[in-house]
């Protein structure tokens, strides 16, 4: 049985009123994607989880959560672009005789301008 995602004024209703049933709805929505998701996908999506469940358990409150997901994220971000970096260059050969050295990359970028 799926689980549909409520209107957002619902969401902001149950935020207010019933923090504990929005809590739950977090929950199965979770659990229904990572089921959605290939069984090889499963074990990692769900460590992933649990390490988001433990941060926002340990925060003060809900900016504190996004706050603390957001570097959890921008960590994450950080260590996959310095796994890109340690990547061997590729010679990409053209048809003349010019070859081309490419590094793989990922470019961070900030809403801050």
């Amino acid at each position: 049985m799926s689980i549909e995602l409520p209107s957002f004024d619902e969401l902001a209703r149950l935020a207010a009123c019933d923090p504990e049933a929005l809590e739950t709805l977090r929950q199965a929505l979770v659990a229904q994607h990572i089921a959605s998701r290939p069984e090889s996908k499963h074990q990692k999506l769900e460590r992933l989880q649990f390490r988001i469940d433990g941060v926002i358990r340990r925060s003060n409150n809900p900016v504190h959560a996004c706050v603390l997901l957001h570097q959890l994220m921008i960590d994450n971000t950080s260590s996959l672009l310095h796994e890109m970096k340690q990547l061997p260059r590729t010679v990409v050969s053209s048809s003349n005789t010019n070859s081309v050295v490419k590094q793989p990359r990922l470019i961070l970028i900030s809403g801050k301008e």
